[in-house]
């Protein structure tokens, strides 16, 4: 087992517990992010044409949005603010930051450690978001986000800490069941899929948002 990937089953199924910090996340996801771009990462991933969404051209104007991402302006391990707009990961549903998760009987804040580890992936480095299109529902665009080469969607799914959307590309879709498989992240837990769980929770994923 590789080293990163140890310190994420770690992080996510013992520091949950409250032992965790952001300095911590930042510390694991960098040590992730250094292993992960030591190898061949897909930079962009393929986009679906049946996505049924506000193209981007027909919303505000599209724009290639670059800059540092601020932990405060982290919503959730699959949204932020960047370069005063707001921002989703393309091709992945992330917990969402109010989101829990059970083990051996026990609630742990999940949604809050992906959350981090979108905080420590980004953290001190410059983020790159090519719009993909617009999403009314989500008042977000829907993008493409790098570091480099490093594609931020696949480092969600690697870790563990995000599921693929309902149209995900195949690269995701491996990646996923490989991070399933191996148990990563929340994949070591009992959890609700996002999307079940914002059925449920109507409001309270607006919280972060607001915070």
């Amino acid at each position: 087992m590789h080293g990163w990937l140890r310190t994420v089953i770690i992080c996510s199924v013992t520091a949950l517990t409250g032992c965790q910090t952001i300095s911590d996340v930042s510390s694991q996801m960098g040590d992730l992010f250094s292993s992960l771009t030591s190898e061949d990462q897909p930079a962009t991933i393929p986009a679906s044409t049946d996505r049924k969404a506000t193209p981007v051209a027909s919303a505000i104007e599209p724009r290639m949005l670059s800059g540092t991402v601020r932990r405060e302006l982290v919503h959730s391990g699959d949204s932020f603010t960047l370069d005063g707009s707001e921002v989703s990961l393309f091709g992945i549903d992330a917990l969402e930051a109010l989101q829990t998760c059970e083990k051996e009987e026990q609630d742990l804040p999940c949604g809050e450690m992906a959350r981090n580890a979108l905080i420590g992936f980004t953290a001190g480095q410059t983020v790159t978001c090519i719009p993909v299109y617009y999403s009314s529902a989500e008042k977000a665009w829907i993008s493409q986000c790098t570091i480099g080469d490093f594609n931020l969607s696949s480092a969600m799914i690697q870790s563990g800490f995000a599921t693929i959307s309902k149209d995900p590309s195949l690269i995701l879709s491996d990646q996923q069941a490989l991070a399933r498989h191996q148990k990563r992240g929340m994949w070591g837990t009992r959890f609700e899929m996002p999307a079940s769980w914002r059925s449920m929770h109507p409001t309270a994923i607006f919280s972060p948002r607001q915070n």
